[in-house]
């Protein structure tokens, strides 16, 4: 009898639809990888040492308004709690002045934010914070390129040969 048999996907372009996560790019010596991805409710658990990031203010749009007392500022879609340790939500967004910080939390599915009450403290990992002076303090510049000859690239030997002997503008250079 005939029997059937799955698609095949492997090979160098693979398939996109039904992949597991990560996958549908393999083929020979791995391929060029894959797309990744996976949901943002993907929380890892608890964090083994939570740190208070701020506490509830108020609901908007399905979503928690919640204020930073923490001197740090969240992570994008890091997995929030509850002093409990119970998920609630990631962080959405975060805003106000850097002095003056805010963030909203995206609700996991079945929980509503009217079912908290004002004030109530929230908990991130700490791994999941960055500093204020990442934000604050410009990055230090770099040492200046080098300059380039006003004759770049087509004469490329003439501009080595004045950089590296220090020859003068004689015959063979031409004036910049």
């Amino acid at each position: 009898t005939f029997a059937m048999r799955p698609p095949y996907q492997g090979g160098r372009g693979g398939s996109r639809g039904g992949a597991p996560r990560g996958g549908g790019r393999g083929g020979f010596r791995g391929g060029r990888g894959g797309f990744g991805g996976g949901s943002r409710d993907n929380f890892d658990g608890p964090p083994a040492e939570p740190t208070e990031l701020g506490y509830y203010m108020h609901p908007c749009e399905d979503e928690m308004v919640c204020k930073v007392t923490l001197g740090k500022v969240p992570y994008f879609n890091a997995p929030v709690f509850l002093q409990n340790q119970t998920p609630i939500g990631s962080v959405e967004e975060v805003f106000g002045p850097i002095n003056d910080i805010y963030f909203s939390i995206k609700m996991k599915e079945g929980n509503a934010p009217a079912s908290y009450k004002a004030g109530e403290k929230i908990f991130i990992g700490s791994d999941k914070l960055l500093p204020l002076e990442r934000f604050t303090n410009p990055p230090k510049a770099g040492p200046k390129p080098r300059r380039r000859c006003s004759w770049w690239p087509w004469r490329t030997r003439w501009c080595f040969a004045v950089a590296v002997v220090g020859a003068g503008r004689g015959r063979r250079f031409p004036r910049r």
